[in-house]
């Protein structure tokens, strides 16, 4: 069922302990009775905290749901300090709750936690979680611990640089690149973490990316601040929704134009590169890959749009401009907020083919220093059945909070 913000223009929010300077739906949140943590009715139209929000909680990067693979249990981490700025990492705590809002406990101990993507949680099957601690001192270290009692289920990876958005099927990617502190820990490249075996695979070295550069942007290789070849980083690695080709962005130096967003089969074959700087990028089907254009074509700046796995260009898929990105699990809805430096910042759900009149506004608020000067991103993300869209917004004391909003009944 489809709803326009029209229909959910008197809807309310309903917080847990916590409160909220915006706009939600059209109502003013000081208009809004607070609702008990023991509701276990959620209704289309209104948004619910997650947390009591006496700190800062965060869920995990854009598109990977809070969620647990069953839609059970909600997953997110508390900061024990305030983080004065984006590299300002604090301890923290990881902390699960039914997805009634019921049962919140603390799960384990995080060393250290940071603003952009917190600690980037995720559920590799329903009773592992894992996560990942920012530099330090130490190595970076990539986590699995159970649900239930914050014990390790594997031994931790080190000096790990990056990891990868939604698991597959108790599968997980990772990279190391040349930003890995301390000794190395392993040879640069993409791996792949199987729970199965308790092992990791070697997807992609850098050695091996390294022979395709014939395949790159040659202008992004020669511009000013390239990077040696053995200084190539990898972020946002993430499968396709079979597995079968998997995504990720490699930067060849500091500028913008030299972020390339790749894409190749799991076994490091059929390798190609994007005919556009796509933001925020995702899997949208098996062959295709969808995010927000950028610098290609004045006429789709900013709009999800859809490119196939060989990088060319297919469709606009709605008119609604958009940065963090998110995709229902049958592909037929979306969400996104506004650009960066928006003021106010706007979150909307929309289905393919809308435009800004047709979407749904769940949410508008000031950003405080809390969205883009702390970098806590609102990074939307849908449920297991594509009921609630999962969110960050900051509350009235500048601090950042986890939120959802029913969307479908």
């Amino acid at each position: 069922m489809k709803h326009t913000w029209r229909e959910l223009a008197a809807a309310k929010i309903h917080l847990l302990g916590g409160v909220c300077a915006a706009l939600v739906l059209g109502a003013s949140l000081s208009a809004c009775s607070p609702k008990g943590s023991d509701s276990k009715t959620f209704e289309v139209g209104e948004v619910y905290q997650v947390g009591d929000g006496a700190q800062s909680t965060s869920f995990g990067i854009y598109d990977t749901s809070p969620e647990s693979p069953d839609g059970s249990r909600i997953a997110y981490v508390r900061f024990l300090e305030e983080p004065a700025n984006p590299r300002d990492g604090r301890p923290g705590e990881l902390w699960v709750c039914e997805t009634d809002l019921s049962h919140h406990r603390k799960v384990c101990d995080i060393s250290l936690v940071r603003t952009h993507n917190g600690a980037q949680v995720f559920w590799l099957d329903n009773e592992t979680i894992g996560f990942f601690t920012p530099w330090s001192s130490e190595p970076r270290e990539l986590l699995f611990v159970d649900a239930d009692t914050g014990e390790n289920r594997f031994p931790p990876i080190r000096g790990i640089t990056s990891v990868g958005h939604e698991p597959h099927d108790g599968k997980v990617l990772y990279a190391m690149d040349v930003r890995a502190v301390g000794p190395p820990l392993g040879e640069a490249g993409i791996y792949e973490f199987d729970s199965a075996t308790g092992k990791s695979r070697m997807v992609l070295s850098l050695a091996k990316l390294n022979t395709y550069k014939d395949l790159l942007p040659q202008e992004a290789l020669k511009a000013k601040k390239a990077y040696r070849e053995d200084e190539w980083k990898f972020f946002h690695l993430m499968y396709s929704p079979n597995a079968e080709r998997i995504a990720f962005r490699i930067d060849v130096g500091e500028n913008r134009s030299q972020r390339l967003r790749v894409n190749m089969q799991s076994d490091g074959s059929d390798f190609h590169v994007l005919n556009s700087p796509l933001l925020h990028f995702r899997f949208y089907d098996d062959s295709s890959i969808a995010g927000h254009e950028r610098g290609v074509d004045v006429n789709r700046e900013q709009l999800p749009v859809r490119y196939s796995s060989s990088g060319e260009y297919l469709e606009t898929l709605a008119e609604v401009p958009g940065n963090h990105y998110a995709i229902s699990p049958d592909r037929m809805s979306f969400a996104s907020e506004s650009d960066y430096n928006s003021e106010p910042v706007v979150l909307r759900y929309y289905h393919a083919g809308d435009d800004l009149s047709s979407s749904m506004v769940l949410a508008e608020f000031p950003p405080q220093d809390v969205v883009w000067e702390k970098r806590f991103h609102v990074n939307p993300s849908f449920s297991r059945d594509g009921k609630r869209v999962y969110f960050h917004m900051p509350t009235a004391d500048g601090r950042n909070g986890t939120f959802f909003a029913v969307v479908e009944p």
